[in-house]
């Protein structure tokens, strides 16, 4: 490929336009992984069920257990489960990106929707080498990890999925135009970042412990938890992610739905017993206290990693507190740098009173802080307190920033004109129907499309929701709190709370989506 790059300047411009548009395409199939972190059926269903299995109809009953457990492991009923409450691992869950739609393969052992017609040796190259019966896949099926996979798991997963349920589910057609369509594109991707990082199956370090080598192989392998929480590479910004790893920020963290994957390294790990890095697993329980607010790790955990063997538990707890990565870099710095760090690292809890944590905005919970002064809030932040870690996990951010970023919350709390932001730290669950009242209450003025008002989204508008939804639901629900163009802060309701507030986001974004499940937020 060097010497016919070299020929020519035209046909180097043209394999570059190729290589870019692959990349693009990587960009989207991964960055819409996110909505495969969200439940997958709109209404009040929270996540997929799996299937029964009858084990005294299958040839080899212990295979096809040790398969459903490490199918778990990888979480696949996630991104095989279509939208709507499709049948779980029968596909057509869609990937909707910039360049059209891509839609996940039927699981199931149907001979002429599913893999019922597969070979074990078929089924373990596209597994291993993202090479399947369709061409190359999209790096959005993570190849990369599953590399790292035994004979044995691979072989014991087919075995699993083959005595499933068969469901006649025929994959809908991608939507992609050329040459994106042409999987030979992903040639370019491949070439740049799979070819040089494939290993092949895991092969244990004997300096180390059995149980860390366990941990190793689930994390680097079938739980891939570096494709979210490992900063990717990006063409010109980190909105448009390529999805491949940069493994020099290994598990430093990264963003998931325009939400923070956290740093899971021995940076912050080392501090955290294992057993209580174990109850984020089990129990969705912040390391320090307070619950997992964030939907994608509550997804991950219900179908994943809650149905794991404490031991293997323990064994990923063990790897994470040894693992060492350059701290990624704290983002770029605009005119706003509090801002800019408080809405990377700290919106997660700070906007929704995840684990007790002050509100932005808040009044109620504010003062009493400020009042101990700026310097203990300072202290506070750099060094953690109570569920806080220090620095609220951004090891690279330098203390001047997260300095910055404590001026910003603590603006925010002076300029709130009273408590109706805070009279709890935890928002009150309220159903789609309480947001459809506050909706035609109070939003319906000027989202309506008979009354409305110029710039505000139409309910209803996909297109004009879109854009908005993919900035991520906490971005969001910051427009509509502090208020975006023409709209006053809190839509003009100074009675509404923050529960209130959120409840009518979830309605109109629930009213005007077709993808993903945002009621449980």
């Amino acid at each position: 490929m060097t010497i016919l790059l070299t020929k020519t300047r035209t046909f180097k411009k043209r394999i570059s336009a190729l290589l870019a548009l692959s990349a693009g395409l990587c960009f989207s199939a991964h960055s819409a992984l996110a909505d495969a972190s969200m439940p997958k059926a709109k209404g009040e269903d929270k996540y997929p069920t799996y299937p029964s299995i009858d084990y005294t109809k299958v040839k080899d009953p212990a295979a096809v257990r040790r398969g459903e457990y490490v199918a778990k492991i990888g979480d696949c009923i996630a991104c095989h489960t279509a939208q709507g409450g499709g049948k779980p691992f029968a596909g057509n869950f869609f990937l909707d990106t910039p360049f059209g739609k891509i839609y996940t393969h039927n699981l199931t052992s149907d001979k002429e929707t599913g893999i019922g017609n597969w070979s074990l040796a078929v089924f373990k190259k596209t597994m291993r080498d993202g090479v399947g019966p369709d061409g190359f896949a999209f790096p959005a099926f993570p190849y990369l990890y599953f590399n790292r996979m035994t004979d044995q798991d691979l072989s014991d997963i087919f075995a699993y999925l083959n005595a499933l349920p068969k469901v006649h589910n025929k994959r809908n057609k991608n939507t992609l135009f050329w040459p994106i369509s042409w999987r030979f594109t992903q040639l370019g991707w491949r070439a740049m970042f799979f070819y040089l990082q494939e290993k092949g199956p895991y092969v244990n370090d004997p300096s180390k412990s059995e149980q860390w080598n366990r941990g190793s192989y689930i994390v680097n392998g079938p739980g891939h938890c570096s494709m979210c929480h490992t900063q990717s590479y990006y063409l010109l910004s980190t909105k448009y992610a390529i999805g491949a790893p940069m493994n020099k920020y290994f598990l430093g963290g990264g963003m998931v739905d325009g939400g923070h994957a956290p740093d899971i390294t021995s940076r912050l790990m080392k501090h955290h017993p294992i057993n209580k890095i174990v109850d984020v697993f089990m129990h969705d329980e912040l390391l320090g206290g307070g619950k997992v607010a964030q939907e994608a790790m509550l997804e991950v955990n219900h179908d994943s990693l809650s149905h794991l063997k404490r031991s293997d538990l323990e064994a990923i707890a063990t790897y994470l507190k040894t693992v060492k990565s350059t701290a990624r870099p704290a983002p770029k710095m605009g005119s706003d740098a509090g801002k800019t760090i408080y809405e990377t690292y700290c919106t997660g809890c700070h906007t929704t009173g995840a684990g007790g944590a002050p509100k932005l905005g808040s009044k109620t919970a504010w003062d009493p802080l400020i009042k101990n002064g700026l310097k203990t809030l300072y202290q506070n932040a750099i060094h953690g307190i109570g569920g806080m870690p220090a620095k609220g996990t951004c090891s690279s951010c330098t203390d001047k920033q997260i300095q910055d970023a404590v001026d910003y919350i603590v603006n925010q709390a002076k300029s709130s004109t009273g408590s109706a932001t805070s009279k709890d730290t935890t928002l009150k669950k309220l159903t789609l129907a309480d947001g459809k009242k506050i909706y035609q209450n109070y939003c319906s003025v000027c989202h309506n499309p008979d009354t409305h008002y110029p710039g505000a989204p139409i309910i209803g508008d996909h297109s004009a929701w879109k854009p908005l939804v993919h900035k991520g639901m906490v971005q969001l629900f910051l427009s509509v709190t502090h208020g975006h163009g023409g709209m006053a802060p809190r839509g003009g309701c100074t009675s509404c709370n923050d529960a209130d507030l959120v409840a009518a986001t979830k309605y109109m974004v629930h009213e005007s989506t077709t993808q993903g499940n945002y009621t449980l937020w």
